[in-house]
C-alpha cells in the first residue's frame, strides 16, 4: 500500500503550486536556493521532500514486513513438506515386515 500526502503537506504543496506553477523546484536545487526565504514553493519543495522521505521509508518499512512474511510462510511450507515426506517414509516402514516375520513366513509356506 502507498502511504498517501499527509493532508497538511498536500495544503503546502498546493499553495506552492499556486506561486509557482505545477513542476515545484527540486530541494537544493540552484532555483530552488533563488526562492525567496518565504516563498510557498519554497516552502512547498521542503515539504515534497520530506513527503518523498517519509513514504519512501514506509514503503520500505512495509516490504521488509512482507519479505519477513514471505520467508516465514516459505520456510513453513518446506518444514510441511518435509513432515510430510518422513511421515510417508515412517509409513512405508510400518507396513514392511521385518526380517523376523519375513523368515516365519516363509518357514509356513515351505512347511509340507
Amino acid at each position: 500500500m502507498i502511504p498517501s500526502t499527509l493532508p497538511w503537506a498536500a495544503e503546502r504543496i498546493r499553495a506552492g503550486q499556486a506561486e509557482h506553477g505545477a513542476a515545484l523546484p527540486r530541494y537544493g536545487s540552484p532555483e530552488w536556493n533563488g526562492l525567496p526565504p518565504g516563498s510557498a514553493a519554497r516552502w512547498a519543495a521542503v515539504v515534497l521532500a520530506a513527503e518523498a522521505w517519509r513514504t519512501d521509508l514506509e514503503i520500505t518499512v512495509a516490504e521488509i514486513e512482507a519479505d519477513r512474511l514471505a520467508g516465514i510462510a516459505a520456510a513453513e511450507r518446506a518444514a510441511d513438506a518435509e513432515f510430510a515426506r518422513q511421515a510417508a517414509s515412517i509409513r512405508a516402514m510400518a507396513n514392511t515386515p521385518t526380517y523376523a516375520e519375513l523368515k516365519r513366513r516363509r518357514a509356513e509356506v515351505t512347511v509340507p
